[in-house]
C-alpha cells in the first residue's frame, strides 16, 4: 500500500470494524509524525497537525516528503493537504497536492451520501467525476499514515477474530477487500517509551500494523516485502 509512485493513489474504503471503549478527544494542536525506513534506512517523513476542532469534525493538514530510490535513482515523492473528517472518522473532504519529482497532481475530493466528488488537475480521463460509496465510508490516502491512524483510532478492529474491510479503490476503479487478523502481543518502543500494542496483518497488501493499547495510536506499519517499516516518533 505504500511507496506506490501513483500520483492517483487514493483509495476509499467502506470498513466494517467493530467499535470499542472511547478513546481520549482529539485536540486543536495535536501532531503526528512518522518515519519511512527501507532495510533500515530513512527514506523521508511523513507529519500532520490538527488544526481545528467543531462540533462535529475536524481538520488535518498533513505533509509527505520522501525520497525513493527506483531503478538505481532516487526519486523526489511529496504530498501536502487538508483532510476534513467527522468526529466519528468519516472523510468530509480532502484536498491535497501530489509531486513526483516534475510531475505534479492536484485532488479536491468531497464526500456526500453514497457518493464521492472528484476534481483532478490535470483531469485523468479514465476517472470520472463522481464514484459512488457505500456504507460507512472511510478513506485511506496513499503514504500520508494519519489516514490509517484516524480510522485505527475511530473504530479499533476487534482482538479475537478477523475483520473484512470492504474497498473501493479510485486509482482502479474497482472494489477490494482488506482483512485485518489479529496476530500477537507486542511491547515496542516509541518517541522514547515503551508501549504495549496489539498487532495486525493486513491482507492481501501484506502488511502489519502494531496498534497502541492505550491510545489506539498506529505505532508502526512494516511491510516485509518491500522492506518497508514506517515509525511513530
Amino acid at each position: 500500500m505504500k511507496i506506490r509512485i501513483t500520483l492517483c493513489a487514493i483509495i476509499f474504503a467502506a470498513l466494517a470494524i467493530t467499535p470499542r471503549e472511547a478513546l481520549a478527544s482529539p485536540s486543536v494542536g495535536d501532531r503526528e509524525h512518522y518515519t519511512f525506513r527501507i532495510a533500515g534506512k530513512v527514506i523521508g517523513t511523513q507529519s500532520a497537525q490538527l488544526i481545528s476542532v467543531g462540533a462535529s469534525s475536524q481538520t488535518w493538514m498533513f505533509a509527505l516528503n520522501l525520497k525513493v530510490p527506483m531503478g538505481g535513482n532516487t526519486k523526489t515523492l511529496t504530498q501536502t493537504g487538508t483532510l476534513v473528517v467527522a468526529n466519528d472518522g468519516t472523510p468530509i473532504s480532502l484536498a491535497t497536492k501530489v509531486a513526483l519529482d516534475s510531475q505534479v497532481q492536484d485532488e479536491t475530493l468531497t464526500f456526500g451520501k453514497g457518493k464521492v466528488d472528484i476534481a483532478l488537475k490535470p483531469s485523468i480521463s479514465s476517472i470520472p467525476p463522481s464514484l459512488p460509496t457505500s456504507g460507512p465510508s472511510y478513506l485511506v490516502i496513499n503514504n500520508i499514515i494519519t489516514s490509517i491512524a484516524i480510522i485505527l483510532r475511530a473504530n479499533r478492529p476487534p482482538l479475537d477474530k478477523p475483520t473484512s474491510l470492504q474497498m473501493f479503490s479510485a486509482n482502479i476503479l474497482q472494489p477490494g477487500v482488506l482483512t485485518l487478523t489479529p496476530s500477537g502481543h507486542a511491547t515496542i518502543k516509541s518517541r522514547g517509551q515503551m508501549v504495549a500494542c496489539h498487532i495486525f496483518d493486513a491482507s492481501p497488501i501484506q502488511e502489519r500494523f502494531w496498534v497502541s493499547d492505550t491510545t489506539g495510536d498506529l505505532v508502526m506499519d512494516a511491510s516485509p516485502t518491500q522492506k518497508l517499516e514506517i515509525t511513530y516518533d
